[in-house]
């Protein structure tokens, strides 16, 4: 179900390693944690988060925002639904909620090198180095062919 947006992050990546300050909706939360949804909870979370990535797509953010934060609260285990929250949040420059959304992610997927990636991205732009670094290193041990992590690595260590 992950839509990537792998132009997005590029255009992250040009970015660093400048700070930028986060700022607001609260990270998203399931509505009852521990229950298991219903197929009907799954179908209307994968419309939600086919319309937050639609809008998304076409820059309106916010309202991508709202669509897959309703998509989390149908489904809150959905680790691609996550991704693409935080991917969002990061697009905003809301890194402290997308930093929320990337821990969650590798919680749900701890081989996702992509989610370590990002989650890297938004601890640099929150201005922690040293946990962006931290990431970065996990990302590469899952997936080390991956020069753009290493060159984040060398332009802030």
């Amino acid at each position: 179900m992950r839509k990537k947006v792998f132009l997005t992050l590029i255009a992250l990546l040009v970015i660093l390693p400048p700070l930028l300050p986060s700022g607001g909706l609260a990270p998203a939360a399931a509505l009852e944690p521990g229950k298991k949804p219903t197929e009907s909870e799954l179908q209307q979370a994968r419309e939600h988060f086919e319309k937050g990535a639609a809008l998304e797509e076409e820059g309106k953010l916010d309202e991508a925002i709202v669509e897959y934060r309703i998509a989390v609260k149908l489904s809150p285990d959905d680790a691609d639904i996550h991704f693409n929250l935080g991917l969002a949040y990061l697009k905003k420059k809301q890194n402290k909620e997308a930093i929320v959304e990337y821990k969650r992610v590798v919680e749900l997927s701890p081989r996702d090198s992509d989610a370590y990636k990002l989650l890297g991205i938004a601890y640099i732009q929150e201005g922690d180095k040293k946990e962006a670094i931290r990431q970065w290193k996990n990302s590469l041990r899952i997936n080390p062919d991956q020069p753009d992590v290493k060159e984040f690595i060398k332009m802030n260590e």
